[in-house]
């Protein structure tokens, strides 16, 4: 769960292949068997690189628990908008089609009445 500080990428601890993930993951391990656990060998890397970027996902309290949220929320929230847009569309449709019909059909009773006076004639 923590990035590799060296400076070539944002590369996990566990993958980087240079000299300094391998001091890095030394001192994991004499941090483990002086019978420190997980948590404490990570305040460890957080007191010795600031900020978070040492770890690999973000912590989730604070700031970062709305960076998370936030855009989850958004997209949320835009999906329903766009749902209840093609509601109305749909319905504004429907309703231009059941009105379609009666156009047509006094259109063509206009046509067959004109056309009904030209074949009397």
């Amino acid at each position: 769960s923590l990035m590799c500080m060296c400076g070539c990428g944002r590369t996990m601890l566990s993958d980087c292949t240079c000299a300094f993930a391998a001091k890095e993951r030394a001192l994991i391990a004499s941090l483990l068997d002086q019978g420190k656990t997980k948590e404490e060998v990570i305040q460890h890397f957080l007191e010795k690189y600031p900020g978070d970027g040492v770890l690999a996902v973000p912590p989730d309290h604070g700031f970062n628990r709305m960076a998370w949220i936030l855009p989850i929320s958004l997209f949320s929230a835009a999906f329903v908008v766009l749902c209840l847009l093609g509601l109305r569309l749909q319905k504004k449709r429907k309703v231009s089609q059941s009105q379609a019909p009666e156009i047509l059909n006094d259109e063509n009773k206009m046509y067959e009445s004109k056309l009904d006076e030209d074949l009397d004639d």
